[in-house]
């Protein structure tokens, strides 16, 4: 970690851990894992589809690769890397996520208060229950994770500034 403000090293770190147990969840409802499956609205024919099996063993593979780039800010290997192999990944995501999770923040609100209509089979109590776990939960959970990979994109970014 020598040559690494203490910040940076928090936000990689921080990010690494949070994409790493991202992977884990995905890995282990590819395997089949049950925990908090009901969250996400999905009937059972979808999680048990091969389709969705392989959907959650890619986003494992690109999780896994998030925690070595974002690990790669603060490990003497990533300090081989050219600059844009990791910033851009970390901005990427960062970008990603956050388009993602801010309007969904706004839609987790009103399906939550029953403003949404009932859609794909699900009946307007299940669009109310799934809209509650999606705000306190799914949500700012994918709120954070962008957070955090703009703040390692940032302080780098910052840093490589500085050492200039």
């Amino acid at each position: 970690m020598s040559g690494v403000s203490r910040r940076l090293a928090r936000a990689a770190y921080w990010t690494c851990a949070w994409t790493f147990g991202y992977a884990v969840l995905k890995a282990y409802w590819a395997a089949g894992g049950k925990a908090l499956r009901t969250t996400l609205g999905f009937p059972e024919h979808v999680w048990r589809s091969t389709g969705f099996a392989v959907v959650n063993g890619a986003t494992v593979a690109v999780a896994l690769v998030g925690s070595v780039v974002a690990l790669g800010f603060v490990r003497p290997w990533g300090r081989r890397a050219p600059w844009w192999a990791l910033s851009v990944p970390a901005w990427a995501a960062s970008g990603v996520l956050l388009l993602y999770s801010v309007p969904k923040l706004v839609l987790n609100v009103l399906g939550s208060v029953g403003l949404l209509s009932a859609t794909g089979g699900m009946s307007a109590q299940e669009v109310q229950r799934v809209s509650r776990w999606h705000l306190v939960l799914w949500t700012p959970f994918f709120l954070v994770w962008g957070l955090l990979w703009g703040a390692t994109a940032w302080f780098a970014c910052k840093e490589r500034r500085s050492a200039r």
